[in-house]
């Protein structure tokens, strides 16, 4: 019963969060026992029960699996799986609390899948010094074979470290000491710290700076009143956020028919909200852009079950309708609104488009 790899292909990062975390047994300074066999592979090393057999699986090329290894003693059902997956989005302390939100039910519905229950989670820890999540229930195999499973999730910016820990009522005892001995033992390489900085986007025809912290990405969808030309993100988790881009108007905005253009904005900021399951709370006020007459709009949504604020900014350069959406969380106001108002500080429209 593989939990881990069905649950971990549906986590993503998010929003930033206080945390107190719990440290696991001596996880920031550990030891190894004498005599114990130590796994060393993939730039992490733990240790491991005297005398137990070890596996490393291979991983699918398709799949977002780095590598995979399992340790047992041979019994077949009572093993530790270990497993490192590459994440789209770096998690950490700062955003574990949504982690651990999008996780839980996942981890609920497979325990259930699997003929079991989850009995305990999440519990926020540290392992080798990384943030982690713990999950533990029960399931039962296609024999009737009852298993108990500890499930550890510990992340290290894009990579997510799996581990996996299960055992029959016979074993219980063994082989959640063996569990804890790879958890007190594990180390990892630590990730580095946030860029710092700024960066500079130049493409399309237009340029601004954003802060370095920021990863940029694509984007899909359109936001304004005609056909997407381009579109890019740049984001700090899955929830803080930017969108930019540019789509064709029908017919050229100037500052001279702001006012006349300013119901069809309205309009799209309005159906743009309501997409999302938001309301526009402010606007449209008349601001510049890089020197282009805009329209900015204020307002709030619920994205997986976090509160958001978003602001929208439509900027007229002829018949193009750049759009620029900042949304963050309340943790992530004041980082969000110093990088948005960046872009829109510098923002420049180099070439007509």
């Amino acid at each position: 019963m593989n939990l881990i790899r069905r649950a971990i292909a549906l986590t993503a990062a998010a929003a930033m969060a206080a945390l107190v975390t719990l440290t696991v047994g001596a996880c920031s300074g550990a030891t190894t026992a004498p005599g114990a066999p130590v796994y060393r592979a993939h730039g992490v090393s733990f240790d491991y029960p005297a005398g137990w057999q070890e596996e490393d699986l291979p991983a699918s090329a398709a799949s977002r699996l780095l590598w995979e290894t399992e340790f047992g003693q041979g019994t077949g059902a009572d093993l530790i799986a270990v497993e490192a997956f590459r994440l789209r989005i770096p998690v950490g302390a700062g955003n574990l609390a949504e982690a651990s939100s999008q996780l839980e039910p996942t981890v609920r519905h497979f325990f259930a899948q699997e003929g079991g229950a989850m009995q305990a989670g999440s519990q926020q820890i540290t392992v080798g010094g990384l943030p982690g999540l713990r999950f533990q229930g029960t399931g039962t195999e296609q024999d009737g074979t009852f298993i108990g499973n500890t499930l550890l999730f510990v992340f290290d910016g894009t990579i997510e470290y799996a581990i996996n820990c299960q055992h029959t009522h016979a074993n219980a005892g063994e082989m959640e000491r063996a569990c804890g001995q790879v958890m007190r033992t594990f180390t990892a390489p630590r990730p580095p710290p946030p860029p710092t900085g700024t960066q500079s986007y130049q493409a399309h025809g237009v340029s601004f700076a954003y802060p370095a912290a920021l990863h940029a990405g694509t984007l899909t969808g359109t936001v304004g009143n005609g056909p997407q030309l381009w579109a890019a993100s740049l984001a700090l988790d899955a929830e803080d956020w930017i969108g930019i881009g540019a789509d064709r108007l029908s017919a050229p905005v100037t500052a001279a028919r702001l006012a006349a253009f300013t119901p069809a904005a309205d309009n799209a900021a309005g159906r743009f909200f309501r997409q999302v399951g938001g309301v526009v709370q402010a606007g449209p006020q008349q601001i510049t852009v890089g020197g282009l007459p805009a329209l900015q709009f204020r307002g709030a949504i619920t994205f997986r079950g976090i509160a958001l604020k978003v602001t929208l900014a439509f900027a007229f350069d002829g018949t193009t309708q750049y759009f620029l959406y900042c949304a963050h969380t309340r943790a992530g106001a004041g980082q969000m609104e110093r990088a948005c108002g960046q872009v829109m500080r510098t923002f420049k429209v180099s070439k007509a488009t």
